[in-house]
């Protein structure tokens, strides 16, 4: 395959990309009658933010609002397909954002306010040890298996590799 140069234009539509080859992997696993794991990083809401062309101004609220949107229908893509292959049950889905809103970075380039995102009522922004750039949110899905529920308590997402290795039948090594 030939590697694309990651231009702005490539950035606004690489998510639909990824979205296309992670559902013919999905297809191609459940085809073969073979479990999968699928890591999906979407680029959304990551600066610069720049939406497709069809989330583009969606929002009103700028591109920071439509790079959300549109995270939320590349996330809608991935469990309808789940749903659609019959792997809904099945599948354990796990959404996590990777740390806070930048707003150094954005403010340094001329970002609008809205494009940069918010901590909400926390102090703290990417690249800081406060709770604004740690508190981020994280969703796991399992219907029939985990009952859904809301929790504010704060944990890493490295608790989570015990719990998952253990439940994909894998040995975590117990000198660290």
């Amino acid at each position: 395959r030939t590697v694309k140069t990651y231009t702005a234009e490539v950035r606004r539509d690489i998510d639909w990309e990824l979205v296309d080859r992670g559902i013919d992997f999905m297809q191609r696993q459940r085809a073969a009658g073979k479990p999968f794991f699928l890591y999906l990083p979407i680029s959304r809401t990551h600066f610069p933010n720049l939406p497709s062309k069809r989330f583009e101004g969606q929002s009103r609220i700028g591109q920071f609002g439509d790079s959300l949107m549109e995270g939320d229908a590349i996330v809608g893509k991935m469990l309808d397909a789940l749903k659609e292959l019959g792997l809904e049950q099945d599948t354990l889905v796990v959404f996590a954002s990777d740390n806070g809103p930048q707003g150094e970075v954005v403010r340094e380039f001329g970002g609008d306010m809205p494009d940069m995102g918010s901590p909400g009522p926390y102090r703290g922004e990417l690249g800081d040890a406060s709770e604004g750039s740690i508190r981020t949110a994280a969703l796991i899905r399992w219907p029939g298996r985990i009952r859904p529920r809301s929790s504010y308590a704060m944990v890493s997402i490295m608790d989570f590799f015990p719990t998952l290795a253990r439940l994909a039948g894998g040995k975590v090594p117990d000198d660290r």
